[in-house]
């Protein structure tokens, strides 16, 4: 499982400057500033898990926040917190809903080392339910956690251009581009990779946890990911 935090407007990628200057200042608007996290998980044999979205505060309607998106028909989930990030009582919601989506069968789940991941009482309710907790080395998700390696960067952007696109849009009247619109968005482009790719996203060359997943992973299963292009699943997709 992996957090990321999702931009509603995106900043500009572009900006004018004058030629030749040290410092080319950017100029953030507030609205470009509001976003999400979201829980990311999938699985070694390639199966992404329902992604689930963060709240800030906890009062009741604070789900509300991503407004029509709450009745959509494909309904996103969605937890609360404090901060907006994953707080030690996220994690325990998270790790019982992780155990509830495999059946209660035992498992491996890769985390970074913040420190509401490695809480006593995060890793007590994890043992309790037969969860291992495996941590990447401090400062490695970038190269050791499978969504941050292979799959964030290229979903992001992806997001990016249809904010253009929906702002575009928005320009003549046709839509408006908000929270709900980017959560929902999000989740599709997830749901659009395929499980060749996520399974490929695990391929990290000398990182221990990979022998301790390797057994849940079908013997029939011998597809070659090994020199896997994760930018021709994507410019096939999209």
């Amino acid at each position: 499982m992996d957090e990321t935090f999702v931009h509603v407007c995106c900043p500009p990628s572009k900006v004018i400057g004058r030629k030749g200057a040290e410092n080319v200042p950017s100029f953030i608007n507030e609205d470009e500033k509001s976003g999400f996290t979201c829980l990311t998980t999938i699985s070694f044999g390639g199966t992404i898990l329902e992604p689930i979205f963060l709240t800030k505060g906890n009062q009741e309607n604070s789900e509300m926040q991503f407004g029509e998106a709450w009745n959509y028909e494909n309904d996103i989930k969605i937890m609360k917190s404090e901060t907006g990030w994953a707080t030690s009582e996220v994690m325990c919601q998270y790790i019982k809903w992780l155990s509830e989506q495999v059946n209660n069968e035992p498992c491996c789940l890769v985390l970074d080392v913040y420190s509401t991941h490695k809480d006593a009482i995060v890793r007590e309710l994890a043992q309790s339910l037969q969860i291992d907790l495996i941590f990447v080395p401090a400062n490695g998700t970038g190269s050791f956690q499978p969504l941050d390696r292979k799959i964030f960067g290229i979903i992001k952007a992806k997001m990016k251009k249809a904010w253009d696109i929906s702002r575009r849009k928005a320009i003549e009247g046709n839509s408006v581009w908000n929270k709900a619109l980017a959560a929902r968005t999000f989740k599709e482009i997830l749901n659009k990779v395929s499980s060749h790719a996520y399974k490929s996203a695990w391929n990290i060359p000398g990182f221990p946890m990979i022998s301790k997943c390797e057994n849940k992973i079908s013997s029939t299963d011998d597809t070659d990911d090994t020199d896997y292009n994760f930018e021709d699943e994507f410019l096939e997709y999209f």
